[in-house]
């Protein structure tokens, strides 16, 4: 059961230092690519960045700058061991045509624009700059640096690495910058966006309370109006049984018929509000109603409105 508790950790492990690895070359290659720009050759280049670890350009100039030119070679570097050197076997009647020039090297002419190249990288990556793809192998006097040509150079070098690193913290500082902006700009946006659903949830909650306030007043209306029937009622069983005792005639009523108190209160409510907009004359209530705070059946209101 333990054995299977440890895996887990080791495949954790095992990824994790292959992307480690995929990490450090990708450094190492882009530290190799800035030496190469800045005039080195790569395979010292790549010595420089092997003998430092990848660590950074600064480490890699001060590797080269202790070395200068005359690098030893790696097996050399390695063991401390010379390379052995093979011996010339050449026929005779050919040393002069097989032999090198002393102090001569090989490099690369870019035939469109005169521009001359140590090495392939050179050249690749003035071919990607400029288009360029016709290069003659050409042979140049290698002369050696001065220790002062050295100096020159190597500051030289430090002077465009700082200008690469501001150029590069400058536009690091941009992104940044407009990364904020958009943040804030987000910030403000769900603002706005809280406001506007707190307004629609203020606006609904006040068209509810006018709706719940509109039936409280309609059931009040409904309950006088009741109240109002069952008296009339009494007033005419009453009147009946008093005719009735002294042998006087009721009149007879005209025949109306009469609205459903709740249509009839739901007109005369729709006609109120809409009163408060236009400013009218305020209807006659359904009949046995006494409306909100007025007198008998709304007439004195009505009254009082209409001399004002």
């Amino acid at each position: 059961m333990s054995h299977l508790l440890v895996w887990p950790a080791v495949l954790q492990f095992s990824i994790g230092k292959a992307i480690s690895n995929v990490q450090l070359k990708e450094m190492g290659s882009e530290l190799l690519t800035t030496l190469v720009e800045l005039g080195f050759e790569p395979a010292k280049a790549e010595r420089a960045l092997k003998a430092t670890e990848n660590r950074s350009v600064d480490a890699a100039l001060d590797w080269l700058e202790q070395h200068g030119d005359n690098l030893p070679p790696e097996d050399e570097e390695g063991n401390g061991e010379p390379k052995p050197v093979e011996e010339n076997k050449t026929e005779p009647g050919t040393m002069g045509a097989s032999s090198p020039k002393p102090n001569m090297a090989k490099g690369l002419k870019c035939t469109e624009c005169d521009k001359f190249f140590k090495n392939n990288a050179l050249a690749s990556y003035h071919s990607e700059k400029s288009n360029h793809v016709n290069f003659d192998e050409v042979e140049y006097e290698a002369k050696p640096l001065t220790e002062q040509e050295k100096q020159e150079r190597l500051d030289r070098l430090r002077e465009q690495l700082k200008e690469r690193q501001l150029a590069k913290k400058k536009l690091e500082a941009q992104e940044n910058k407009a990364n904020e902006a958009i943040r804030r700009k987000g910030g403000k946006d769900m603002i706005n966006i809280k406001e506007e659903l707190k307004r629609k949830e203020m606006e609904k909650e006040i068209a509810q309370r006018k709706k719940d306030k509109l039936e409280d007043e309609m059931a009040k209306a409904r309950a006088r109006a009741a109240i109002a029937e069952d008296k009339a009622n009494r007033a005419r069983k009453a009147a009946f049984e008093k005719s009735k005792r002294l042998g006087i005639p009721l009149p007879e009523e005209p025949a109306t018929v009469a609205k459903p108190f709740a249509e009839e209160a739901s007109e005369w409510y729709g006609l109120r509000e809409s009163k408060r907009v236009h400013r009218g004359p305020l209807p006659a209530a359904p009949a046995g109603s006494r409306g909100l705070g007025g007198r008998d059946e709304l007439g004195g209101r009505q009254d009082a409105h209409q001399s004002r």
